[in-house]
C-alpha cells in the first residue's frame, strides 16, 4: 500500500533541490513522488527519479498549477495526498509519518500540521500554532476558525474523488475553492502538532483589471460557498479581508469598481453602511470624479502656496452635493474620510 502521494509540479525553481531533500529525508515510507513538468528544461527531478524509484516523473507539458495537482489526484495511488511548490520545505523527518498514521487510525478525510511562512521580501518567519498543547486533538470545521492555507493538510484521496473536489482553472489564485469544499464536506480536521512544511511565498499583486476582477469574483464565490453551507461567520471574516484590501492597496478605486461590477446584491453581501456605500459611489460614478478632484486639491496645497482655483472647488463642490442628495450625509462622511485616505496613498 502506497500510504501518500505528494504531487509536486516542476517549473524552473533553482532552489528544488533543497525540496527533494527533504522529502527524501521523511522517516515514512511507502510514499510516492509524483513529479508534473510544466513546460520547464529543469533536469533536476529526472536526476532525483533515476536514483530513487518512488520519485515519478510525468512530462505532460502543463502549464496551470490547477490542471496540474488535478492530474495529480487523479493518477495517484496512495491512501493519501499531499501537495508542495518546489520552494516548499518538509520542515520534520517524522511530520508526514504523525500526520499519516493519525489520519489512517481515525479514517480521516483531512489531516491538519503546523506550517512556517515567510514572504521572499521578508526575513521574518511567521510560525503558526506555536502555542498548542496536544500532540493530537479535533477541530470541528462550523465551531473553529480552521486555517485556511490548503498545503498544511494531507487529504484522503479517496474522499476527493468521492465527492468530485478539484482545484478550480483560475488565472491567479487556485486553491480557495478547494479548500472551501473540502472543509464544508468534512465533520471533523484532524490536528498533528508536528512542522510539517515551510512554505515562502509572495504578497498578493493584482496589476490587471482581468485579475482583479477573477479575485474578486473567487472571494464573492467563496462566499456563497460559506454561506450556503452555514459558515457564516467564516464568509463575513472573508469579507472583512475584502474591504481591507480595497481600502488600503494600490488601485483601490477601480477595484471597488471591480466590486461593484461582481455584487450584485449588496445589501446582502456589505452589511456595515459605510462599506456600501464605498461601493455604491462607484456604482454611481461619483466617488471617481470626487476622488481625482480631492487628490488634485492636495496636490495642490501640498506642492504650491496658491489658492485652489475656483473652477476646481466648483466641480468638486456640485459633485458633493450630487452624493449627499443620494445618500445620508453622516454615511457620506466616513465613506469619503476612507476614500480620501487611499487617495493620499495612491
Amino acid at each position: 500500500m502506497i500510504k501518500v502521494s505528494i504531487i509536486l509540479p516542476i517549473y524552473d525553481n533553482k532552489s528544488i533541490n533543497k525540496t527533494f531533500e527533504s522529502i527524501i529525508n521523511q522517516k515514512i515510507t511507502d510514499i510516492e513522488v509524483i513529479c508534473i513538468l510544466a513546460d520547464t528544461t529543469n533536469t533536476t527531478a529526472e536526476k532525483y527519479s533515476q536514483k530513487y524509484d518512488f520519485i515519478k516523473l510525468y512530462e505532460e507539458n502543463i502549464k496551470q498549477q490547477s490542471t496540474i495537482r488535478n492530474y495529480g489526484i487523479e493518477i495517484a495511488k496512495g491512501e493519501y495526498v499531499a501537495f508542495i511548490d518546489e520552494d516548499t520545505i518538509l520542515v520534520d523527518e517524522t511530520s508526514l509519518d504523525k500526520m499519516f498514521l493519525f489520519g489512517y487510525a481515525n479514517d480521516a478525510n483531512i489531516v491538519c500540521g503546523n506550517i512556517k511562512t515567510r514572504q521572499d521580501n521578508e526575513k521574518i518567519v511567521r510560525y503558526e500554532n506555536k502555542d498548542i498543547q496536544f500532540d493530537y486533538f479535533l477541530t470541528k470545521p462550523r465551531e473553529n476558525s480552521i486555517p485556511t492555507l490548503f498545503m498544511r493538510y494531507i487529504y484522503k484521496r479517496s474522499f476527493l474523488i468521492e465527492n468530485n473536489i478539484k482545484f478550480r482553472n483560475n488565472i491567479s489564485i487556485t486553491d480557495p475553492q478547494f479548500l472551501i469544499e473540502v472543509l464544508i464536506n468534512v465533520e471533523n480536521v484532524y490536528n498533528v502538532n508536528t512542522n510539517y512544511q515551510f512554505v515562502r511565498y509572495n504578497d498578493l499583486e493584482l496589476s490587471s483589471y482581468e485579475e482583479k476582477y477573477e479575485f474578486i469574483k473567487i472571494s464573492k464565490d467563496c462566499y456563497d460557498m460559506l454561506d450556503d453551507a452555514g459558515f457564516s461567520e467564516m464568509a463575513e471574516k472573508l469579507m472583512d479581508f475584502i474591504m481591507y484590501y480595497i481600502r488600503y492597496k494600490k488601485n483601490s478605486l477601480e477595484m471597488r469598481q471591480v466590486i461593484n461590477e461582481v455584487f450584485d446584491d449588496k445589501d446582502h453581501y456589505f452589511k456595515n453602511k459605510t462599506d456600501k456605500l464605498l461601493i455604491e459611489l462607484v456604482g454611481q460614478k461619483q466617488l471617481n470624479k470626487y476622488s481625482e478632484i480631492k487628490k488634485q486639491m492636495i496636490n495642490e496645497t501640498l506642492t504650491s502656496d496658491n489658492f485652489i482655483d475656483y473652477e476646481t472647488l466648483r466641480e468638486y463642490n456640485t459633485c458633493e452635493e450630487d452624493i449627499n442628495e443620494k445618500f445620508n450625509k453622516e454615511d457620506v462622511k466616513k465613506a469619503s474620510k476612507l476614500a480620501i485616505k487611499t487617495i493620499k496613498t495612491m
